[in-house]
């Protein structure tokens, strides 16, 4: 591959911004996070036909198809936290795939994120369904829920062995996380928080998903962190930008929203103004053109060093 300079002078830093157009990702530079200069559209560094929904899509986040719960993420009990419910799925409720004498009850839950536990009496049998089976594997240790000690670089609450081993080997330069769609939703409530998705498990906070079924958030961002760095790859973190994209009839201006969700963005961001003015527009506007690029998900990151353009 050769690298053709960008500038006789080139700076050693600059930030760059991942974009949706023509149904590909795109990239714009900037040096100080206000002026933004286009690569391409014509250049697109990740292009896929993103497909509506379901089977056709060709690219895919860990949160379709359960490819998160139920998926990398190694728990084998479906609805662990019995927080199922119809605004996840219209037939779903908290004893979904699981089958049980035992009642559901929220009196003394052992924290108020995951209100929801069951009852046994003496007798009473608990069955779940798990996601399509239960592979439990003989001479191999579970914890109390099923969940497998034996997880990609054996990390407690970590990631399927096989699934994980499998990215690895394609040694990513980066890992670009939780997603589009999910980090926007499809209004305020529906955000994907970050904050939300660290800590005790029971502490996080579970959320319906917009393509119709759960997210318990046991694959968070640390656990997102902590892959990336066990294979060697650069974290790319993505935060929304208040605006659903045009999938969703409920419109989110970010002008309306930014303060309810900035705070826990700017622990990420470390600058604060430039995020709230990011979130208050929405676009990014390219310098050359003066065209308003917009933005219904953003993520910048910072790269040390500009060697050039591939060609």
């Amino acid at each position: 591959m050769l690298f053709q300079p960008l500038f006789a002078n080139e700076p050693d830093s600059a930030y760059v911004f991942a974009y949706e157009v023509n149904n590909g990702l795109s990239f714009a530079w900037s040096i100080d996070q206000e002026d933004w200069h286009s690569i391409g559209p014509e250049h697109k560094f990740l292009s896929c036909d993103y497909g509506r929904w379901g089977s056709e899509k060709k690219m895919h986040t860990p949160f379709l198809s359960l490819a998160a719960d139920g998926g990398l993420y190694a728990e084998l009990i479906q609805n662990r936290d019995f927080e199922y419910t119809p605004e996840d799925n219209k037939n779903w409720n908290a004893t979904t795939a699981w089958h049980t004498e035992g009642t559901i009850d929220i009196l003394n839950p052992i924290h108020p994120n995951n209100p929801h536990y069951i009852v046994l009496k003496a007798g009473d049998k608990l069955i779940n369904d798990g996601f399509d089976g239960i592979p439990v594997k003989a001479g191999e240790k579970y914890d109390f829920s099923l969940f497998p000690q034996k997880t990609f670089k054996n990390r407690k609450n970590g990631l399927r062995a096989d699934l994980a081993q499998v990215i690895a080997d394609m040694q990513p330069k980066f890992v670009r996380f939780p997603g589009g769609c999910v980090a926007h939703g499809d209004g305020i409530e529906n955000i994907y928080r970050w904050e939300n998705t660290i800590g005790a498990l029971e502490a996080r906070v579970p959320q319906r998903n917009i393509w119709g079924y759960h997210q318990t958030a046991g694959l968070g961002y640390f656990e997102y962190f902590q892959f990336c760095e066990d294979i060697g790859a650069e974290p790319l973190l993505v935060v929304a930008a208040g605006v659903p994209c045009q999938n969703f009839v409920q419109k989110l201006y970010g002008e309306n929203a930014g303060d309810e969700y900035l705070p826990g963005n700017v622990q990420l961001n470390n600058n604060q103004e430039s995020v709230k003015k990011r979130i208050a527009c929405s676009v990014v506007r390219d310098s050359k053109t003066n065209i308003e690029i917009p933005a219904y998900s953003f993520t910048v990151i910072r790269i040390k060093t500009i060697i050039g353009i591939g060609v």
